[in-house]
């Protein structure tokens, strides 16, 4: 166990999992009902690299599981811009952590779009009247 029933944390087993080993079966896992249930029912690794990684180790999902390469939640993604989806096992982790809602922010490119439109229906209304 990760936390103590004092609900301190457990160094020992902290440091043991937080650096991963040879096989994907150690490491650290998220054991969030929600994120298990989007996984089959089976806890999701939590990236563990054999070395620890500031910033990275254990606040990423595991890049070294195939099925979780792809997702939002890695520590490495894509460069520049592209369409981000969360997938079940993301949404799941956030729910599990507490988020209630995930609220996609506007791009840019939203709020030109949003301006030029009201300009052209500014401007046939002022045609119109003229």
């Amino acid at each position: 166990m990760m936390i103590n029933p004092d609900f301190t944390l457990n160094q020992g087993a902290w440091d043991a999992a937080s650096v991963g080993g040879a096989s994907p079966a150690e490491g650290m896992f998220f054991y969030g009902a929600n994120a298990m249930a989007a996984n089959g029912g089976n806890p999701v690794g939590l990236y563990s690299p054999t070395t620890w990684e500031g910033g990275s180790s254990v606040s990423h999902l595991d890049t070294d599981n195939p099925a979780l390469e792809a997702m939002m939640m890695t520590h490495a993604g894509p460069d520049g811009p592209s369409p981000r989806v969360f997938s079940a096992i993301e949404v799941g982790v956030l729910t599990d952590l507490g988020f209630t809602a995930v609220t996609p922010v506007p791009e840019p490119e939203t709020y030109a779009m949003l301006l030029a439109g009201l300009g052209m229906v500014g401007w046939q209304v002022r045609r119109r009247r003229v």
